[in-house]
């Protein structure tokens, strides 16, 4: 016979729900629905009605491999998404967002697959969101945006490009129709909303000033990011064409340290809302006069460069670049090393820093004195946190809807330091260990089932690397009737 504790377990383990998925914090699309998998069958409109979003990624080995070999099995191969679209035309009209941030490997080039993901491109005139991390291929995404693409709002491309390549940018913010001969930069086209640009050339930087100017009206969210040529001046000279910067992102450019960054939003940008900058070894590790008072700014990354720099030095300098926030209502923050796979050690607030690189207790004191009553996001990546901090987070942040850490706590702890943070719905696990296939967390099925049991009714969501746990409402009601 079950008891009260062992039944309600099994009341909510038929509840709760789980699927592999990508890592955390990376651009997620729905784990198992066809454009994630990228697999389509004889019938796409039986498996995929809308066809609105269309991936090539790498994803963790899971479940739906067999799914792939039964399809191959009954149809004779595995078509991609690409591929129907440039054979059913009339599905284009539904596609909305294109991502492609896989490898495509030659032999694939040579059965025509990247013919299909250009011919796609070219028939796609609803698409709204294009992301393209690819190399390879970008000189061929790039030539076959001929087509007017008026809806066109977030753009994500690979920017390794040359003179002749980046001149084409140019038409993406007045992209022609087919049958027109020129490209005049006056000409109504698609008003880019979002522009990433991942290690652009000099070649690309040249023409970004023309470029953002023809966007300044619409442009809201701008990223650059692995540039060795972005100097200070250049990225001046970019800023200055624009107005209307709600989101900024530079992050590690050689040249380009935090502090160029916070001079420039100054000049340029005071009403930021989200900021991600790469705190630079170099630079002076104190508060500058020249650097604003953002007040407006509710979302902050902080990126910590990969040349390693004293604790002490490194813990003084985040809190400088802090210091820009001690005006506004903080909603969500990032720590991100970047340093190595190997989590530093962040130590509880009763110890010392370890020798390396550490993220002080200090910083972590300091942030959640400043911005506990407005912070609903604290995220933790690639450090380990002691348990004291931990507590003290979910003790203090009353408003905290998501926690991201590296969780090396045992699952009884944890649920106690959690039922602190009464609004916490969602918990992010960044720690990961070699498994079969990939990374895998260190949360066992019991360890969440645990947690969804023992804490807040608000916990419904609980990510690892490798796994999404979600659970409904209607397990609390369950799991409540054998406790009661």
């Amino acid at each position: 016979m079950l008891t009260n504790s062992a039944s309600a377990n099994l009341a909510m383990s038929k509840f709760v729900h789980h699927f592999r998925g990508p890592t955390p914090f990376q651009n997620r699309s729905y784990p198992f629905d066809g454009p994630s998998t990228n697999i389509s069958g004889r019938s796409p409109v039986r498996y995929y009605p809308p066809y609105s979003r269309l991936a090539h990624k790498l994803l963790t080995p899971c479940g739906c491999c067999s799914d792939e070999s039964n399809m191959a099995k009954s149809y004779g191969r595995i078509m991609s998404q690409f591929e129907v679209i440039s054979k059913r035309p009339e599905l284009a009209v539904h596609v909305k967002t294109i991502i492609i941030q896989s490898p495509v490997s030659k032999s694939a080039m040579g059965n025509g697959f990247l013919d299909s993901i250009c011919r796609t491109l070219q028939l796609s005139g609803n698409l709204i969101s294009l992301t393209c991390t690819v190399a390879d291929i970008m000189p061929n995404v790039i030539r076959s945006l001929i087509a007017d693409k008026q809806k066109l709002t977030e753009f994500r491309i690979f920017a390794g490009l040359s003179m002749s390549e980046a001149e084409r940018l140019l038409h993406i913010a007045s992209l022609p129709s087919p049958t027109s001969s020129t490209v005049p930069l006056g000409h109504s086209g698609p008003e880019l909303k979002q522009l990433s640009l991942d290690s652009p050339t000099r070649s690309v930087l040249s023409v970004l000033p023309t470029w953002v100017k023809s966007l300044k009206d619409s442009l809201q969210c701008l990223s650059i990011s692995s540039s060795v040529d972005l100097t200070p001046s250049f990225l001046d000279s970019i800023l200055s064409q624009l107005s209307n910067i709600k989101s900024l992102s530079i992050q590690n450019c050689t040249f380009i340290s935090h502090a160029d960054i916070l001079r420039l939003t100054k000049h340029h940008f005071t009403t930021l809302e989200s900021l991600t900058l790469t705190v630079h070894r170099n630079a002076n590790e104190n508060t500058d006069l020249s650097w604003p008072k953002l007040v407006s700014l509710k979302h902050l990354t902080i990126n910590i460069p990969r040349a390693g720099m004293t604790t002490s030095k490194f813990e003084s300098t985040v809190r400088a670049v802090l210091s820009v926030t001690s005006h506004s209502a903080l909603e969500s923050i990032t720590f991100r090393n970047t340093s190595s796979k190997k989590p530093s050690i962040v130590l509880g607030s009763g110890g010392e820093a370890s020798s390396g690189r550490a993220l002080g207790p200090s910083v972590i004191e300091w942030v959640v004195r400043a911005h506990k009553s407005s912070l609903k996001k604290f995220n933790i990546i690639n450090f380990k946190m002691g348990q004291d901090l931990v507590e003290q987070i979910c003790k203090e942040c009353k408003e905290l809807r998501q926690l991201a850490l590296n969780l090396d706590i045992s699952s009884h702890q944890l649920s106690t330091i959690l039922s602190r943070a009464p609004k916490l719905a969602t918990l992010i696990d960044t720690q990961t260990t070699s498994g079969h296939g990939g990374e895998n967390s260190n949360l066992t099925v019991h360890d969440v089932t645990r947690l969804f049991v023992e804490n807040a009714t608000t916990l419904t969501t609980i990510i690892t690397s490798a796994r999404t746990w979600t659970v409904s409402m209607s397990s609390y009601s369950a799991a409540k009737r054998f406790t009661d």
